[in-house]
């Protein structure tokens, strides 16, 4: 009985019609509206780590959770400016230098990354992990001699380091 009370509504025909966006164009639009969603989340999560700065600002381990919470969800430039803030106040802070070249990795700048993986050694010679990313970075370098040479030093130095990088191992055995 409600339909014959009540009839539904209905807009009149419009006079006009609107052209749908194309693809790349709606693609970019949600690519940035995403990045913006994800930057706000982010800084959500490393709040803490920014209060913990603002008490005191030579924190650089709070420092680092942020580069390291920023580099694990794609935002490189945000974790390189906090990396790099770090190493402004420690130029020779391995874990700076070393989280550096991993970005460079992720990006696949393997030369930037060699060079600041080779800084970190040079600041800590006896760090096996380091060692066995410069290893890594020699082998996408396409250099696998070194890359042995390289990862051979990380095993005198850390005899557990073939069980904990064995696909490493086993490219390098061939």
């Amino acid at each position: 009985n409600a339909w014959q009370t009540y009839p539904p509504v209905t807009l009149p025909p419009a006079d006009f019609s609107l052209s749908i966006p194309e693809q790349s164009v709606i693609g970019n639009k949600i690519s940035k509206e995403w990045e913006i969603l994800t930057i706000k989340a982010l800084e959500r999560q490393v709040q803490p780590y920014r209060v913990m700065l603002a008490l005191d600002p030579n924190n650089t381990q709070a420092q680092m959770q942020i580069a390291v919470v920023f580099a694990r969800n794609g935002l490189y430039a945000q974790a390189t400016t906090e990396l790099e803030n770090i190493r402004t106040k420690d130029p020779v802070n391995i874990a700076a230098l070393n989280n550096l070249g991993n970005i460079h990795y992720m990006q696949k700048d393997f030369l930037k990354a060699r060079d600041m993986y080779l800084q970190a050694s040079e600041v800590d010679p006896n760090n096996a992990d380091i060692k066995v990313n410069i290893a890594m970075v020699n082998y996408k370098l396409g250099d696998a001699t070194k890359a042995k040479v390289v990862f051979d030093q990380a095993t005198k130095l850390d005899d557990q380091v073939p069980a904990r990088y064995e696909q490493l191992a086993f490219l390098l055995a061939q």
